[in-house]
């Protein structure tokens, strides 16, 4: 059984809740990863096209500099029905005014929205990684990684 605990984002108005679809909990295991994660964006430079895979989401480091003076940019792929990673995002993860909480939260987002709620941000990006091309992409990335 999950524990929950209390929406990071909502307090009283779940209604329009984003991050807890307007259930006034999260799991807790779950947002726990997602702020480790978020902790270690935020305070690692990553190399480019580094990768980190949680729940529904697979995060690519698209940043063009390891400097950590410039911004660290992932994109956002996101898992759908149908065994295909879409593009619906991109996530500045060093930004000043924001903490790793606020990365842990803009995460737990994306997993909890629906593939429908992003349909104009998958046509504007045109970008889908299918299951194979997915491991084949691991594949290289592993090598370019010993490589580097």
């Amino acid at each position: 059984m999950k524990n929950l605990i209390q929406c990071p984002t909502c307090v009283k108005n779940t209604f329009d809740c984003k991050t807890c679809n307007g259930l006034g909990l999260v799991d807790q295991e779950l947002y726990e990863q997602l702020r480790a994660l978020a902790n270690k964006l935020r305070t690692e430079t990553q190399i480019p096209l580094q990768y980190f895979a949680v729940s529904t989401l697979f995060l690519v480091n698209v940043s063009l500099t390891e400097n950590p003076d410039h911004n660290q940019v992932y994109a956002v792929y996101k898992f759908d029905e149908i065994n295909n990673y879409f593009k619906v995002d991109a996530l500045t993860v060093n930004v000043p005014a924001k903490d790793a909480e606020h990365v842990a939260v803009a995460l737990l987002e994306f997993i909890n929205q629906p593939m429908s709620e992003y349909e104009s941000e998958i046509r504007a990006y045109d970008d889908q990684l299918t299951i194979e091309e997915l491991e084949s992409f691991k594949m290289r990335f592993s090598h370019f990684e010993a490589s580097y």
